[in-house]
């Protein structure tokens, strides 16, 4: 499917586009959510802390480290194996999988399903545009 090798150019170019796609997309989903009266306050994680609003730029950065970690990990895996985009998938597969228990936290269900939602659009997003390297 995807023997072929792409240059890091490509890959890095590609994972930037898929890193701000993402980002669109999910502060889109921020404010519709918003409209609708959805909170983004995470609970504190120990009695100590804050709880934690989130704001359009932390989903932003939220969507770009992702779209960093994949293009890096779809660059060396270019280099070292025959079917680098396949093995990305099963690896972003079982990350957006851990990624979404932390959603089992004490919110309401609209929350869960937004954040849910917000990370399946990067996850697609960012997959998405680094597959447009192999095309």
């Amino acid at each position: 499917m995807n023997a072929k090798k792409v240059s890091n150019s490509a890959i890095l170019v590609n994972g930037i586009i898929g890193g701000v796609a993402a980002s669109i997309l999910n502060v889109a989903i921020y404010y519709i959510s918003r409209a609708m009266d959805v909170s983004f306050v995470l609970p504190p994680k120990t009695s100590g802390e804050l709880p934690l609003d989130l704001h359009p730029f932390g989903i932003i950065f939220a969507s770009m480290v992702p779209a960093i970690g994949a293009l890096l990990l779809l660059m060396l895996l270019n280099r070292t194996t025959r079917k680098p985009f396949m093995i990305l998938v099963i690896i972003s597969v079982i990350v957006l999988a851990i990624s979404v228990y932390p959603l089992t936290l004490e919110l309401t269900w609209a929350s869960r399903i937004s954040m849910g939602i917000m990370h399946i659009v990067a996850a697609v997003s960012i997959l998405w545009a680094l597959r447009t390297s192999y095309k």
